[in-house]
């Protein structure tokens, strides 16, 4: 049996104190962008071998986690995980220069790293 990865372990320890069961997620996940069901059992119990931004900001929604908490446990659930390191730029450097990740998901993570930052920001502005 293998052990889950960080966003797995994140997916489960929301789970459990919420009380959801498997169904009960797979429930709340359709009609979010990118997920449902069959994608969050994904999430939850493989390692990834990429993501989109909109699968990672609609799981934060889900779970009510602040987007950087996914991003960093699914950073760090890739097959080839990444560490990453506390100054913010350091992340985007890290992604730049990381040679297990293919240039079109460097692309894609970088947006969504930006992306990240921008609702944060928002997020700190909210009453």
């Amino acid at each position: 049996m293998s052990s889950r990865t960080p966003l797995g372990n994140l997916i489960q320890s929301v789970q459990d104190a919420n009380g959801w069961s498997s169904r009960r997620l797979g429930e709340l996940a359709e009609g979010k962008p990118n997920l449902g069901k069959s994608n969050v059992s994904k999430l939850k119990n493989q390692a990834l071998t990429s993501f989109k931004g909109e699968t990672i900001t609609g799981l934060a929604e889900l779970l009510e986690l602040p987007v950087s908490l996914v991003v960093t446990a699914a950073l760090r659930s890739l097959k080839t995980p990444i560490e990453l390191a506390t100054n913010p730029v350091a992340l985007e450097e890290t992604i730049r220069i990381e040679p297990s990740i293919a240039e079109t998901d460097k692309h894609t993570l970088l947006r969504m790293t930006e992306t990240m930052r921008k609702l944060e920001q928002y997020e700190r502005r909210m009453p």
